[in-house]
């Protein structure tokens, strides 16, 4: 793929076709024809999760209405709840001390009354309550708060609800509605969120229900138990209710050293006529409670909903369990009891996703009966959390396909590597009686294979690396995650990595350093690179070849840039181009330094990032980036002149050359000039026909008065050495005059470093680096091409491809002269060229009566 600006024509005081700049590989465009390699730079799209918003007013208060005196609505602002905000903390003494604290502080109003609305809206009281509150209702909200099912933690959070004081409307506070996400302290109750603060300034957001009750009731209560006063009842949660298990956990907060019983009611709540409590113990360790969880098996052939309720240890009360009841629908009745034996397990990298499986398998005949098995997967051999799948048939199962968390409901994740598990096989809707436990440790996969994709970030060389697998721990202190390594070197000898934590891309060379010495890694040459991804297990390498992002650019001094005129056909007669675009590049951040003209630009097309007036001062009337463009009326750079011009039939002179030859031929001016100044020297020459034809320089410079026009039917290569003018003349006819006219294409090769003269490709294209009569591909140029090309004349073609990649846009400047060494390509149309016309072949008798030494207009200076 090429990648070019076009100039749709060039030089300076040059007239031509389509003018193009050769910019790092020759490849598809950013955003034009030329000069640059573009690229994609993927990025993962991340969704953020936010909550749902709920449309109803904070216990049911209007808007702005204050929420213990009903004042309002306000008008006057609102205020912290709490000045200062509250404690950070996550100690339920900590923050209950806080609001005490708070409630009684003698010289704040507004804190007292926040302390007050806090503790009644914990407790989901309506408004018009008192404030403050009374001995029993700080006591109810400090019971509700030390409730082992709720918990706290400081995170962001995000609330549609806000609160303030009522600034000069009443010693009062008010909901309103307000979106944002703060730092709060945030109340679950056994894992759903029920109450949020934000904690910088006290202030209760969220439509959040607040704190559930301590009931002191139901399922026996009576005579004889005593207690009262600060009792706390048994809290819990019943997570599963189906044919097979009844589970969760219950306590008592009193003594939570003590394990308690849950009485299960199946077909209603207690008190139901007809129906008999079942009775277990909540003494099961789970890692989220302790010994505190309960696993019933389910009688055969029960239906209805299920009520757990937590037996008191005091005997105050027994309350039902949250989540109770759920309806378990109609049981069968069981079949003979299972016959539940061993199975194994063997774990393995899926070769097709690159994550970890293990395969469980159990023997033919395990269950007696047809309703199938579960099984359990836990890091855990006491089981007090795991994931589980069934129930199934057969004699294998795949894991983690299909587990879910026995509580959440959650998907399994994949397995991270390294990591021991344990697995038992369990009867469906039978007795829990389980296999024997197995483990196995699942494996570190490789990650894939990564692709690399190149381009240019502004002038530097990236990579955009992407693969898939799963993070195991290999990362600093056993963080899990991946490294990236990128080297040139396949073997890895020495390389630069980067940790790229859980992310399954990332970009170079941004945070890549030097393995072992930490040395940050400068922009990625153009070249060949090997990338590689690690785990624990390194992937597959594979390699990208990363793109020269220089942004070369070009000068044009002493005339003018045209792009839309052109050559007369056959028969004479002209076809302007239309719309004949420039293309450069040009930093407009940098006053315009870059491509450009010291005098005008025209355009029949668009101009982008090529200016007119390029060494204008703050003074001048005409100002970069379009004071002297044609047209600019519009756009940054200006462009869509309206007038073009028919350049002149260079190649109709080529008749008059005597004695034409066939290629391919050599024209050697320093043979034709031979080793004496002395005399004028002259070459005329025609070359017939497809054959090449090559033009080799001076070693030194060309002599005064020597005139050579080269005209050729076919392609035209210049090399091995430059052609430079002596200067110092002391007579218009001094000044040498060097001509190569083509009808097809003009190669200048790679060795070229300055030309002097006019060089026309009136039906080809002009490549300014070239191997000889080829340009070689991509790397070739980035490798060769590298010298600056200086052009003292003009040059004039149908397409330029100015491929010299020397220095970059980066170290422009603006007004930099024609001596300066920054531009890739320089072209000066200096007073000789406008002196010393296009020879005319005829009559050379020179000196006769009446005749001149030179005739000539000078054009104007813009």
């Amino acid at each position: 793929m090429s990648q070019e600006k076009s100039l749709h024509a060039l030089s300076s005081g040059s007239k031509a076709g389509n003018f193009a700049m050769k910019r790092r590989f020759w490849m598809s465009s950013k955003k034009f024809v030329l000069l640059g390699i573009a690229g994609f730079i993927s990025l993962a799209v991340v969704g953020l999760l936010m909550p749902v918003k709920v449309q109803a007013d904070p216990f049911g208060i209007p808007w702005g209405t204050g929420y213990f005196t009903g004042a309002g609505p306000m008008s006057g602002g609102l205020g912290s709840v709490i000045a200062g905000g509250i404690a950070s903390t996550t100690d339920k003494a900590t923050f209950i001390q806080n609001i005490k604290d708070e409630l009684g502080n003698p010289s704040s109003a507004p804190k007292r009354t926040g302390a007050a609305f806090i503790i009644q809206t914990m407790r989901g009281a309506p408004s018009g309550v008192p404030n403050p509150p009374s001995a029993a209702e700080i006591a109810d909200w400090e019971a509700r708060v030390n409730s082992a099912a709720i918990t706290l933690s400081v995170e962001d959070f995000y609330f549609d609800y806000n609160s303030g004081y009522m600034k000069g409307v009443a010693d009062d506070d008010a909901f309103y509605q307000s979106s944002d996400t703060r730092v709060s302290i945030v109340f679950r109750h056994n894992g759903t969120v029920v109450y949020a603060i934000k904690i910088d300034c006290g202030n209760v957001v969220g439509d959040l229900p607040g704190l559930p009750p301590i009931d002191v009731g139901g399922g026996g209560g009576g005579g004889g138990g005593g207690g009262g006063g600060g009792t706390q009842l048994p809290v819990g949660f019943l997570d599963v209710a189906n044919c097979s298990t009844i589970e969760g956990w219950a306590q008592d907060p009193d003594d939570l050293t003590v394990s308690i019983q849950v009485h299960i009611y199946i077909g209603g709540p207690a008190g139901t006529a007809g129906i008999t409590p079942y009775a277990a113990n909540a003494n099961i360790y789970r890692a989220d409670v302790g010994n505190h969880g309960f696993v019933f098996t389910t009688p055969p052939g029960v239906s209805g909903d299920v009520y757990v309720y937590g037996i008191d240890i005091q005997g105050v009360g027994n309350p039902v369990l949250t989540n109770s009841p759920i309806n378990i629908g109609v049981c069968p009745a069981r079949g003979p009891t299972p016959i539940v034996t061993t199975n194994s397990t063997s774990a393995f990298c899926n070769a097709a996703t690159g994550f970890g499986v293990a395969n469980v398998s159990w023997p033919a005949g395990t269950l007696t009966g047809s309703l199938g098995i579960y099984i359990d997967v836990s890091t855990d051999p006491g089981f007090g959390s795991f994931y589980k799948h069934g129930p199934l048939s057969g004699t294998t199962d795949v894991i983690p396909n299909g587990y879910v968390d026995s509580v959440s409901g959650a998907p399994m994740p994949s397995l991270p590597g390294g990591v021991t598990y344990f697995v038992r096989l369990f009867s469906d809707a039978y007795s829990p009686v389980h296999s024997n436990l197995t483990s196995f440790v699942a494996p570190v996969c490789p990650p894939s294979t990564p692709t690399a994709s190149a381009s240019c970030i502004g002038s530097a060389s990236g990579a955009a690396i992407t693969w898939s697998g799963s993070p195991d721990a290999i990362g600093p202190s056993g963080a899990v995650g991946f490294y990236v390594d990128l080297s040139t070197d396949s073997a890895f000898g020495s390389f630069y990595t980067k940790w790229a934590g859980n992310v399954n891309s990332t970009q170079g060379p941004s945070g890549f350093v030097l393995n072992g010495s930490g040395t940050p890694m400068p922009s990625m040459v153009a070249g060949t690179w090997y990338t590689r991804v690690n785990n624990g297990q390194f992937s597959s390498v594979t390699s990208f070849t990363t793109l020269d992002c220089r942004a070369p650019y070009i000068r044009a001094y002493g005339g003018d840039v045209r792009a839309g005129d052109s050559f007369p056909d056959s028969s004479g007669v002209c076809s302007p181009v239309a719309s004949a675009d420039i293309k450069a590049f040009n930093d407009s951040a940098n006053n315009y330094a870059g491509s450009g003209s010291q005098s005008a630009v025209f355009a029949t097309g668009s101009i982008t990032e090529f200016v007119s007036s390029a060494m204008s001062l703050s003074t001048s009337i005409a100002q970069v980036p379009k004071g002297l463009t044609f047209a600019n009326s519009s756009g940054i750079y200006g462009g869509n002149f309206g007038s073009n011009e028919c350049l002149p039939d260079f190649f109709a002179n080529a008749q008059k050359v005597p004695s034409p030859t066939s290629g391919p031929r050599t024209i050697d001016i320093g043979l034709i000039e031979g080793a004496s100044p002395a005399g004028p020297k002259e070459g005329k020459f025609y070359v017939k026909g497809p054959g090449l034809t090559t033009v080799i320089g001076q070693s030194g410079p060309i002599f005064n008065r020597t005139r050579i026009t080269v005209y050729a039917d076919g392609d035209v290569v210049i090399r091995d050495k430059n052609i430079i003018y002596s200067g110092g003349y002391n007579a218009p006819r001094d000044i040498p005059a060097i001509y190569v006219i083509a009808k097809g294409n003009i190669y200048i090769d790679k060795s070229i470093t300055q030309l002097d003269g006019v060089y026309v490709s009136q039906m080809g294209t002009i490549y300014t680096c070239s191997n000889g009569p080829a340009i070689p591909g991509d790397p070739w140029l980035v490798a060769n091409c590298n010298s600056k090309l200086v052009v003292n004349g003009s040059l004039m073609a149908p397409n330029i491809k100015f491929l010299r990649l020397a220095n970059n846009l980066s170290n422009a400047s603006h007004g930099e002269d024609a001596y300066s060494n920054n531009a890739a390509e320089t072209f000066n149309f200096t007073p000789e060229f406008w002196i010393t016309h296009f020879p005319v072949w005829g009559s050379n008798s020179g000196g006769s009566s009446g005749s001149y030494d030179m005739i000539t207009n000078l054009p104007p200076v813009l």
